[in-house]
């Protein structure tokens, strides 16, 4: 294969990652910051339903469970079987997620050293087009979700999930704790940081084109 054919599915193969790294990037972060968690229970009242207990270390444990660090969900508080079998599901879902952020950061690593080392300065191009297409995503992604969050919501856990295992009766645990209006916040957070890290992308790509010349 000639180099600048090599080049040029270097270049493709990096856009269309660094297209989705964004999303996977801000979702991380957003599921796994413990303070925005805090700020939902106190805006939802969570605490106080849960009075007497360290909703916090709790919370911990959840993430913990999920990220795989703890092998059973925290019995802090009970959960009926088809609340933990829902947490099973959840953790392989974040066990897949986890493995592809993990395997698409690498495979990016190791393709950047390659083009580098080809042609450095195509990184302005990918940086800029990468930054666009991602800015695209996260902006029809946020408008969807902002204007249908519920169809949005039925229809992600039903690609999911298999049928009704994530629906629960209103005084189940888990829906008190992480109740739904929790899920359109950490949505819309999601979705700002992607806006954010693919203005970030196409600034570097801005910058790179105006320093090469």
């Amino acid at each position: 294969m000639k180099k600048t054919n090599i080049i040029k599915l270097l270049s493709v193969l990096l856009i269309i990652i660094f297209s989705i790294l964004p999303l996977f990037l801000s979702s991380y972060f957003s599921i796994f910051n413990k303070s925005f968690y805090k700020k939902e229970f106190t805006k939802y009242n969570i605490y106080q339903k849960y009075e007497g207990i360290n909703l916090d270390d709790y919370n911990d444990q959840v993430l913990d469970y999920l990220k795989g660090k703890k092998e059973n969900m925290p019995d802090t508080i009970s959960l009926t079987g088809k609340e933990l079998v829902h947490m099973k599901d959840v953790k392989n879902i974040f066990s897949g997620f986890l493995l592809l952020f993990n395997s698409l950061l690498i495979i990016s690593i190791i393709l950047l050293v390659i083009l580098i080392s080809f042609n450095k300065k195509k990184l302005s191009k990918i940086f800029f087009y990468s930054g666009i297409f991602s800015l695209a995503l996260s902006i029809v992604l946020l408008l969807f979700f902002y204007f249908s969050f519920i169809s949005s919501f039925t229809i992600f856990h039903n690609i999911f999930f298999e049928e009704n295992s994530w629906l629960f009766n209103p005084y189940d645990n888990i829906i008190n704790i992480y109740p739904v209006g929790f899920f359109f916040d950490i949505s819309l957070k999601i979705f700002l940081g992607m806006i954010i890290l693919s203005l970030l992308l196409l600034g570097m790509g801005l910058f790179r084109k105006t320093n090469n010349h």
